[in-house]
């Protein structure tokens, strides 16, 4: 592990210092900018859609659509999770691809109205995170270069310089702020290039906010002298052996243990004294010692048996069937999200088990059931497997299963197990849950089971990732725990009560889309929506936030999702049913 404090300097202050060498971003990313003047037309009108709804008929809590606002272009915006500051009732949007981070009024919750659009170029590139505490807006900036180094800068709620930029790892994929508000927790994924030439090491920025007990009354003269310490993951490259053993998964070709690592999201513990960062496409979660700076451990997830009664899984995108069952395979959890939440005295941490491959230009890891040799031994009936009607078509990966080495596969691994977890502290598994995602979706829209976003097609998603449980919220309501779990693909939010960590109970899953209407075949890419378009409604859940009544704009806890194939955020009002 090696550290490095760094500060601000007039050098790297603005766009061209931070680009240096006379770099400048690329024309295809200044065309998307200037098309806001086409994407600032948007509209607060709720289409006259029917939501899906599927309850429990025992749930404790209801979500309802309660307002809506969609930009204009279709298909265009990478809107991650948004954030809320309860002062000014404002919802901040990140739009990397467009390079701003829309502003949204959400003191009428029925009437979401953009009042600020915040351009994130004139500091050297496009906002793929953002955090906001006691009126501070801290903004991960990526390179249109990704293997370049990434900068946070911060704002004030409106937009004007407070600090920074101060310089990260290449791709800060996450940040957020520590409980305390002292620190903001960076996670930098360092991902290879298309052709896999290059592979930054990935990497976690600690950025210390001096001077921020100044800025947390809005004062006008606030000016934050933020420092960086880099926490990278050199001393684990002699652990290698050790880390594969456990079942930490590194591949990357050519890669060291630092190169392969790819920080992808991150969380705090409430004392802001320990961070959990998710390592995706390792399969693992590193543990930060925030005090010390330092990487404390790495430890590996697991896999999940998709042979055991509830753990079943639709593999099959050419069956015409929902075909829901158990299949000798196992998963790689890979969380893309995770949010930790108190029971008593002790922190469980929940995650959307989404999962990602490796697939780049030159390189990739995926391959299809049919097109592996399996190992007889262990799969004799392997010709009927891999029939496309089973499991032929499944896409998985070709690196991990040959555990003899004799170059047959003697196991069948998937990428992420369609499924949302909870953990203890020390990454024990205590509760997954298992087909019920799939289950849930196949009783609610049988005629768009796992169908993807950017168009409806029955069983498209099935032979790669299902549901894809992606984005995640984590929310208390009177005394009460929920967890809120979007799917990219079928899109719709599951609500779960997580208050027994080991026994959670599914409470409803809602769905603002009409699956009539196939976007393919209304909707142009990049191009104004029209009416019919627009009435498909939402498409691929990117973020999710919850917003607890003390916070929210009207007294109830609200529920806010960000779309990117429909450029919608939607708010969805809890109500308690007792």
């Amino acid at each position: 592990m090696t550290r490095q404090d760094t500060t601000p300097t007039a050098s790297n202050s603005g766009w061209s210092g931070w680009f240096g060498n006379g770099r400048r971003l690329p024309s295809s990313a200044l065309v998307l900018a200037g098309s806001l003047l086409v994407a600032g037309c948007a509209t607060t009108r709720i289409p006259d859609i029917e939501a899906v709804n599927l309850e429990s008929g025992s749930n404790t809590i209801r979500l309802e659509v309660v307002g809506r606002y969609r930009g204009g272009i279709f298909g265009l915006t990478e809107a991650s999770t948004p954030r809320y500051d309860p002062v000014t009732k404002r919802l901040y949007v990140p739009r990397a691809d467009l390079g701003r981070i829309l502003v949204l009024d959400i003191s009428d919750p029925a009437r979401p109205e953009r009042v600020l659009s915040i351009g994130t170029i004139r500091f050297g590139g496009l906002p793929k995170s953002i955090d906001i505490k006691n009126g501070i807006l801290a903004v991960a900036l990526q390179r249109p270069v990704k293997e370049l180094p990434g900068a946070v800068i911060f704002l004030d709620v409106n937009g004007e310089p407070v600090g920074g930029p101060v310089t990260v790892g290449p791709q800060p994929s996450m940040l957020i702020f520590t409980p305390d508000g002292r620190q903001v927790i960076v996670a930098n994924s360092g991902e290879a290039n298309d052709d896999y030439s290059l592979d930054p090491e990935g990497s976690v920025s600690i950025v210390e906010l001096g001077g921020a007990e100044g800025c947390r009354d809005r004062n006008p003269a606030c000016a934050l002298q933020p420092t960086v310490t880099g926490v990278d993951f050199r001393d684990f490259n002699q652990r290698r052996d050790e880390l594969v053993a456990a079942g930490v998964r590194i591949y990357g070709p050519g890669a060291s243990v630092a190169q392969d690592l790819e920080p992808e999201s991150v969380a705090v513990s409430f004392d802001s004294r320990t961070a959990w960062v998710g390592l995706q496409r390792n399969n693992a979660i590193a543990i930060l010692d925030l005090q010390g700076a330092e990487v404390a451990d790495i430890r590996p997830l697991g896999t999940k048996d998709h042979s055991q009664p509830g753990n079943g899984i639709d593999a099959s995108d050419q069956d015409g069937a929902i075909n829901i069952r158990p299949w000798l395979l196992r998963s790689f959890y890979q969380p893309d999200m995770l949010a930790p939440y108190r029971v008593g005295d002790r922190v469980f941490l929940v995650t959307a088990n989404e999962g990602d491959p490796r697939d780049f230009d030159e390189y990739t890891e995926l391959v299809r059931v049919r097109d592996l040799t399996l190992d007889e031994n262990a799969f004799p009936d392997a010709a009927s497997l891999q029939e496309d009607r089973n499991l032929g078509r499944l896409r998985v990966t070709r690196i991990d299963g040959d555990s003899d080495g004799d170059g047959d596969f003697d196991e069948i691994f998937l990428l992420g197990s369609r499924s949302f977890g909870i953990w203890s502290t020390d990454w024990q598994l205590v509760f997954d849950s298992g087909d019920a995602l799939e289950r849930i979706s196949a009783q609610a829209v049988p005629k768009a089971f796992n169908t993807p976003g950017a168009a409806t097609i029955f069983d498209r998603t099935s032979d790669t990732r299902g549901p894809e449980p992606e984005a995640l919220a984590v929310g208390e309501i009177e005394s009460r725990t929920y967890a809120f779990v979007a799917p990219e693909r079928i899109g719709g939010i599951y609500v779960y009560d997580i208050t027994d960590p080991v026994a959670p109970e599914f409470q409803q899953y809602v769905n603002f889309r009409n699956f009539d209407i196939d976007p393919a075949q209304v909707c142009a890419e990049a191009e104004p929506q029209s009416e019919e378009c627009a009435a498909a409604g939402d498409l691929e859940p990117e973020g999710v936030l919850f917003i607890p009544a003390a916070d929210a704009p009207a007294g109830f806890p609200l529920v806010v999702l960000t779309h990117e194939v429909s450029n919608s955020i939607t708010l969805y009002r809890v109500d308690t049913l007792r």
